[in-house]
């Protein structure tokens, strides 16, 4: 069989720290051995046409197609190609082994303002995934859509997409990211409780405990309650817990508090690599006895921003910042499935029998090795 060739253009479209990709239209998604859908997920782009004058044209047309919400003041686009690819179908789409059909496209790098929110407009989703996080998904393989549901945009919250998909993207499109993150000095996101995680408040809590003849391995809120609802009422077990806060979260017991073992060091070179958020179920005046703390420990520059989870759930408000790593020593933060990486913090080495994919460590050096690749 005669090849058949394409030409086209092709964007890496970069919206604040994400990659944006396109799904394939229903129209043209496969039928699996196993009864399944599967689809195409590509960078933005098209086939040449007769009314471009070159392909950076046809990008810009493509673009304008198939996301509603942006105008073409809005974007950046570089002035020549990053690169040129050849490639044939089958190389790169697992759905297509039997193919022919030879691709060629300019790929260009394209740059969105990270206020402007994006939608599909002619495709049935977009998929936003950040960059890091891309880089880390391989290419030209069959996968669960699952996988990227929190990153992925429907033109309509009715529609059914495909359980499957596969990357149809070149290899060079992962070592034009790397390259930008360096340029750019892009950071990825990651998230930390405080009392537990950072500051040892919970041996705090131990020692007040023991003085009133309580004696718990694990302090946390919901360890706290299981553990004393066995012989406490609820009312009880409120009362204690208040009495226990008032005292535990003062400014001065907290400036007397210790780190946890090896943490300002951990922090302090993650920092480099991350931009690091406390996501703390203290309140807002709390919070002022909590940067203190940073201060005199000398890391409040390691940390890039302090947040409450008073009023919305931690893995809520990760979602809002883009953070896809939250660590906790409280299993309740961390049971919904929201974000990619969820640790629970065992600061007293008593590993927890939970489910739900939650990853467990005992120290920051073992956090560490988690988050150094």
């Amino acid at each position: 069989m005669k090849n058949s060739n394409i030409y086209g253009a092709e964007g890496l479209i970069i919206h604040g720290n994400k990659i944006v990709l396109g799904m394939q239209t229903s129209k043209r998604w496969y039928d699996l051995e196993n009864g399944k859908k599967a689809s195409i997920i590509k960078t933005i782009g098209g086939s040449v046409e007769k009314q471009d004058s070159n392909t950076k044209n046809t990008l810009i047309r493509e673009i304008l197609e198939e996301i509603s919400g942006i105008s073409l003041e809005q974007i950046k686009v570089s002035s020549n190609p990053i690169f040129k690819k050849e490639v044939q179908m089958k190389e790169i789409n697992p759905y297509e082994k039997e193919s022919n059909l030879n691709m060629t496209a300019d790929f260009y790098i394209v740059e969105v303002p990270n206020n402007i929110v994006l939608k599909p407009n002619d495709l049935p989703a977009l998929v936003e995934i950040p960059l890091y996080q891309f880089n880390k998904l391989p290419l030209s393989s069959n996968l669960q859509l699952e996988e990227l549901k929190e990153y992925t945009i429907k033109k309509d919250e009715n529609i059914d997409l495909p359980d499957n998909f596969a990357l149809m993207i070149p290899v060079e499109i992962k070592e034009c990211i790397e390259k930008y993150i360096k340029q750019k000095k892009i950071k990825e996101n990651i998230a930390f409780d405080f009392d537990g995680v950072i500051a040892n408040t919970t041996q705090k809590k131990i020692d007040w405990l023991k003085k009133r003849n309580i004696n718990l391995v694990n302090v946390d809120k919901t360890s706290f309650y299981d553990e004393l609802k066995k012989y406490m009422t609820i009312d009880q077990i409120d009362d204690i817990y208040f009495k226990m806060s008032r005292e535990i979260f003062t400014e001065r017991v907290l400036l007397e508090t210790e780190e946890i073992n090896g943490a300002l060091n951990s922090i302090h070179k993650l920092s480099k690599k991350y931009n690091i958020f406390i996501i703390t179920a203290r309140t807002e005046s709390l919070i002022l006895h909590l940067k203190k703390w940073l201060e005199k420990n000398n890391i409040q520059k390691d940390i890039f921003k302090v947040l409450s989870s008073t009023s919305d759930t931690k893995q809520n408000i990760c979602l809002k910042y883009n953070i896809n790593f939250l660590c906790d020593d409280d299993s309740r933060h961390l049971i919904d499935n929201k974000i990619r990486t969820r640790v629970l913090f065992n600061s007293n080495n008593n590993s927890k029998n939970i489910n739900d994919n939650i990853i467990q460590v005992n120290s920051w050096k073992e956090l560490e090795k988690l988050l150094v690749f």
